[in-house]
């Protein structure tokens, strides 16, 4: 019994022990929590600054930026339903029998290639960002309500009389002068370095001889099947292509543009809505065209071949008119046959040649307006409520990391 008391008694007095450590480590920590939050209630100046730096930095980006306005248009797909191709198709196959390919939805990719239906949605984005529709958008004259309603292209705008909102310029100059100093050291030692080598060289460069003195340069015809972009217009499309913004949700397309001028903003999004509907719309032509030139070919092909067969059989029947041979019988039959085949193809091809006659000759828009572009009224950049919050929220927490970090060991 006595061993068994002690063994309990230990057993006690280990719970005690434990319990007392952890009631200890509690006060530990509950006295540590106290410690820090009066060390970041010490340096609440510390806390406070960071916050205004914050908020000042915010304001800064927000307010100083560059001003842009932004327009909306809307677009609604017309009805992928049956057109007039799909009612001639229907019409002949009730008359002949013969299954002709229907233009059914964008999906399908053979209708879309020869003009039949229209092109899905998801390629007009890649249309817009192509570099010849941009080339031609850059060209295009619009009016400014910021220069009295002058007008000039994008291409003159951007060059000549765009200038960089004083927030960019500083993030520049801050950034050239510390993380990118090293390049911005080095093309100013390139640029001094070729000015004194040119400078050296025009010392013994010899002038040209009078005969060539004032020949003109050769202009070279451009290849149509090549497309030349030059740095200055290529700078100008990849501004611009940050502007322009293609939505579709349920056969709506929304079309955004942003300009620093409100009115600019709006003619961009109406050109940009009139030329989408010019390439559409000549894209279709051209594809309808090309296949009604290709069925041709195939109708006088199958037309030629029909005319011979028919030669052919009418010249053996001249031939062996009064010959009753079971050879010369076997020898019509073929012809016959061979002549009603190619007669069964060249009607084919009539009835192809017939719908893509009626395919070419419809006129039905991809897209209708559903809402014109509005001219903004006010700027879509500016002071964000959220980024100011944002910027306080960040400096209050850096704020008191800087404090607990301070009060660290490390620093004292």
């Amino acid at each position: 019994m006595s061993d068994d008391a002690q063994v309990t008694g230990n057993e006690l007095a280990e719970s005690k022990s434990e319990s007392g450590l952890k009631f200890q480590s509690l006060d530990i920590i509950e006295i540590d929590l106290i410690e820090k939050a009066n060390t970041v209630w010490d340096g609440r100046r510390t806390i406070i600054v960071f916050i205004v730096i914050c908020l000042a930095f915010a304001y800064f980006h927000s307010e100083y930026g560059p001003t842009e306005y932004t327009s909306t248009a809307s677009l609604i797909q017309e009805s992928e339903g049956a057109s007039v191709g799909d009612f001639g198709s229907s019409f002949l196959r009730s008359l002949t029998g013969l299954n002709f390919p229907s233009g059914g939805g964008s999906g399908n990719m053979s209708a879309v290639a020869t003009g039949r239906a229209p092109l899905p949605v998801s390629l007009y984005p890649v249309i817009v960002s192509s570099t010849e529709f941009q080339k031609e958008l850059i060209y295009t004259e619009l009016e400014f309500s910021t220069f009295n309603d002058s007008t000039m292209t994008i291409f003159d705008y951007y060059h000549d009389y765009r200038e960089p909102a004083l927030r960019d310029r500083v993030y520049t100059l801050i950034g050239n002068m510390t993380i990118y100093l090293p390049v911005t050291v080095l093309q100013w030692g390139k640029s001094i370095l070729k000015g004194v080598i040119n400078g050296i060289t025009s010392l013994w460069k010899e002038e040209p001889p009078q005969e060539f003195a004032n020949v003109e340069e050769v202009e070279i015809d451009q290849d149509e099947r090549l497309q030349s972009v030059t740095s200055d217009e290529r700078a100008v499309i990849e501004w611009l292509k940050l502007r322009i913004s293609l939505s579709s949700a349920g056969g709506i397309m929304e079309i955004t543009t942003t300009f620093p001028d409100p009115k600019a903003a709006a003619l961009v999004n109406a050109k940009l809505i009139q030329y989408i509907q010019d390439y559409i719309t000549d894209y279709r032509i051209q594809k309808a065209q090309q296949n009604l030139d290709n069925t041709l070919e195939r109708y006088d092909e199958a037309k030629e071949r029909y005319e011979e067969a028919q030669y052919e059989l009418a010249q053996y029947r001249d031939e062996n008119l009064n010959v009753s041979s079971q050879t010369a019988s076997l020898e019509e039959n073929r012809l016959q046959n061979e002549t009603s085949l190619r007669g069964s193809i060249y009607n084919s091809v009539a009835q192809e040649v017939e719908q893509a006659r009626m395919i070419l000759q419809q006129q039905i828009p991809v897209f209708n307006p559903l809402e014109k572009p509005n001219v903004p009224p006010y700027p879509s950049s500016g002071s964000s409520p959220l980024l100011m919050v944002f910027a306080g929220v960040l400096g209050l927490f850096a704020g008191i990391a800087w404090v607990l970090i301070r009060s660290t060991s490390l620093f004292n």
